[in-house]
């Protein structure tokens, strides 16, 4: 990954982070901020299993396998946020950004690092915007 690489991937996160931000001013903002992750969520899926593909192709069995030991929650938490919606009566209504692939296995490792650091951010707006909702509702 190159450094305007980096920048890009960046750029596009703080986007969706934005973008989760301003649609948290909406009606709902927990629903805003769920599916903002849930479209996250998918992403980072999409990535991680291609990285994992590619990683085994090129002959990396152990950091394949220890790859798809660190994401095997994604499902479970695609389903959870999923549910969560539902029980907030709310509609998945979110996007998938395209993932960024890595040619080799330094951009692959790069990718998800970068695709990882950026989740944390997203996670406590949701934690936020949830927090203030219960205030309200008190």
């Amino acid at each position: 990954m190159t450094h305007l690489d980096a920048i890009a991937v960046d750029t596009e996160l703080s986007d969706q982070l934005e973008t989760a931000t301003r649609m948290s001013k909406a009606a709902n903002p927990v629903l805003a901020i769920l599916n903002g992750l849930l479209g996250a969520t998918w992403r980072a899926y999409a990535q991680h299993q291609t990285h994992v593909a590619l990683i085994e192709t090129w002959g990396l069995k152990g950091l394949a396998g220890q790859m798809r030991v660190r994401t095997a929650d994604e499902p479970v938490t695609i389903h959870a946020l999923l549910n969560r919606l539902g029980d907030l009566h709310g509609a998945a209504a979110f996007t998938i950004e395209a993932p960024t692939i890595g040619a080799t296995v330094r951009e692959v490792l790069d990718n998800d690092m970068a695709l990882q650091r950026h989740t944390r951010p997203m996670l406590n707006a949701a934690a936020e915007a949830a927090a203030a909702d219960l205030r309200k509702r008190l």
